[in-house]
């Protein structure tokens, strides 16, 4: 889908309005909205415009960049005033300038706030400007449940950024570097923060240009990310959850789903689409009433009912197996009334 650059605070604040902002950046469960600050209100043509790139803001005094490819000039990517830098991925990026006694960040509202004890996969790009002389150990990431603000451009401090870089490491190059890791949420937090943390910055001089004034660093951002880690199950923990559905039942002759069978595929549905690579087989069965002839045919009837409700939510008919049993496996003897209900079924076998 193409997204034009956003030229309006009026049409921003409808689209925040109706929902459709969220719709617009949320992808691959990425909970960082324009997370790789492509899209923008207006270029920007001048330092400290982080603000011109859609969602993100300046929580503190100091002055971060932006820099776009739609514009043309001393903030353009990849040709910027410092030479040229191409973008990790798309056409923008951040950039932060710090030193001792100075720092930068930028800040931006999460998706939806994160959730109590679950596990969250973060990283971040990060290259060194090459007119920089130096290149620092430090660039966290911090998530909070508000927003934080200073009247200053110094330090941010008493926090601990979740994710953050090993203080011994520095990319003593000029290339693209991944910063990741993950935390378990302690639950609310809906801020994140970027820059530099740490009270003491180890900084390497990788430019041989050892000018006589206070070290200080310049680097880019880009395509940050933060997303919930869904463990996946063991082929043998799924095979367990298929055989605890055990309410797809039909009416006597009948192939069509009744309302309590929905719970049940809804689950097995779900665990498909978290499971890309598994299939599945469905086995059909039916009562003893009827002859074997129609009895296997209506068990073959049962399958593809399930096998459609599946593929019309999305789920490749390759991954769909079918196998009618007619009345030949019954779960329980067909004594009773009771008993034919149980055995007019569909199970579920991982392949």
């Amino acid at each position: 889908m193409k997204i034009t650059i956003i030229r309006s605070m009026q049409l921003l604040h409808s689209l925040i309005g109706i929902g459709l902002l969220s719709t617009i950046f949320c992808q691959s469960q990425n909970l960082i909205p324009n997370a790789g600050f492509e899209y923008s209100y207006t270029c920007p043509n001048k330092p400290n415009q982080i603000t011109r790139a859609v969602g993100w803001y300046n929580p503190t005094k100091g002055s971060p960049d932006y820099y776009n490819a739609c514009n043309k000039d001393d903030f353009s990517v990849p040709k910027n005033r410092y030479g040229e830098k191409k973008a990790y991925q798309g056409k923008a990026y951040a950039a932060l300038h710090g030193r001792k006694y100075y720092r930068e960040y930028i800040q931006t509202r999460l998706e939806k706030p994160l959730i109590k004890g679950k596990r969250y996969s973060c990283s971040i790009h990060i290259s060194a400007n090459e007119s920089s002389n130096n290149v620092p150990s430090d660039i966290g990431m911090l998530f909070t449940k508000e927003k934080i603000t200073r009247k200053h451009n110094s330090r941010i401090k008493n926090y601990q950024p979740q994710i953050e870089n090993h203080i011994d490491s520095i990319f003593a190059d000029y290339e693209w570097h991944e910063i990741k890791g993950s935390f378990i949420a302690k639950g609310g937090e809906q801020y994140l923060t970027i820059g530099s943390f740490r009270k003491t910055v180890s900084i390497i001089n990788i430019s041989g240009n050892y000018a006589n004034r206070e070290a200080s660093w310049y680097y880019f951002i880009d395509n940050a990310t933060t997303k919930p880690v869904i463990r996946k199950k063991s082929k043998k923990q799924i095979q367990s959850l298929f055989n605890k559905i055990r309410n797809i039942n039909f009416e006597n002759g009948s192939d069509k789903l009744r309302i309590n069978n929905l719970d049940g595929l809804n689950t097995i549905l779900r665990i498909l689409k978290r499971n890309l690579e598994i299939s599945v087989k469905v086995i059909g069965h039916t009562d003893n009433n009827g002859t074997i002839a129609s009895n296997k045919t209506l068990s073959i009837r049962r399958c593809n009912v399930v096998k459609q409700f599946f593929t019309k939510h999305g789920i490749s008919s390759s991954r769909i197996m079918i196998e009618g049993k007619g009345d030949s496996s019954p779960l329980v003897p067909n004594t009773t009334n009771e008993n034919k209900i149980k055995n007019r079924r569909v199970e579920f076998k991982l392949i």
